[in-house]
């Protein structure tokens, strides 16, 4: 009855994940920011258009 875990970020290509965020208010990006890094380095583009972070996962 284990079943394994299913990876839902490889399922979903990070356009789709985008394309909704861009709908999102800012804070709500905020929030979005928060799930994990991945969610993190594509919602930092969104939230600072104008400026670039180097974001290294540690």
């Amino acid at each position: 009855m284990n079943d394994p875990q299913t990876a839902y970020l490889q399922m979903i290509p990070s356009e789709i994940w985008e394309a909704c965020w861009r709908l999102c208010s800012t804070r709500q990006l905020r929030r979005i920011s928060l799930v994990c890094w991945l969610f993190r380095s594509m919602c930092l583009p969104l939230l600072f258009p104008d400026q670039h972070f180097d974001v290294i996962r540690v």
